[in-house]
């Protein structure tokens, strides 16, 4: 089985990332959950753990947030699982399961299935969760490094009140916020 997460949906900056993970069908992983119900520390921990194990396959797909203007937020959604699971060179048998309740795999000619709330029910799409936080959490923070007046490590792109006070301040950074946005346009 391979399961399906993104993250960075919602952001106003940064990119939009996707992860595909293929598990062995016996691997059980303890303390596995939900990037979301994991601080950044478990969720390092476990990245340590299983990106290099042999029963655990993982891919990323990432879309810039030029793209995302360009083509929409679907369009990115789409092609950012797409690319992550193709990576995985999955059979046509193989059970892939897309975490929420659109199936953005559903034309491709796989055997695909959205399941509401599957990142908290399948490890394949809970361990997919967690690549996609913690990549895209990495790349925030160097984005902080490079532009610290909008501290993207806190806010990880989001639309809180400090980002939107560094978005009235600086305004918004070209390849770095998604201008298609009414959020973005309307600061």
């Amino acid at each position: 089985m391979i399961g399906v997460d993104e993250v960075g949906r919602g952001a106003w900056a940064g990119v939009f990332i996707a992860s595909a993970v293929r598990l062995a069908t016996d691997l059980k992983i303890a303390n596995l959950k939900d990037s979301k119900q994991l601080n950044h520390h478990k969720r390092q921990q476990l990245v340590s753990k299983w990106q290099n194990y042999k029963g655990v396959e993982v891919a990323i797909s990432k879309i810039s947030p030029s793209d995302i203007d360009k083509y929409g937020l679907t369009w990115a959604q789409t092609k950012a699982m797409s690319r992550a699971v193709s990576k995985l060179q999955p059979s046509s048998e193989e059970l892939i399961i897309v975490d929420g309740s659109i199936n953005y795999l559903k034309d491709q000619p796989l055997n695909t299935k959205a399941i509401i709330k599957a990142d908290q029910k399948y490890s394949a799409v809970m361990l997919a969760s967690v690549f996609a936080k913690l990549t895209r959490d990495k790349l925030m923070i160097a984005l902080s490094k490079k532009y610290p007046n909008y501290d993207f490590k806190s806010h990880k792109g989001y639309g809180t009140r400090a980002h939107r006070q560094a978005l009235a301040k600086f305004g918004p950074i070209k390849g770095v916020h998604r201008f298609s946005y009414k959020s973005i346009n309307s600061i």
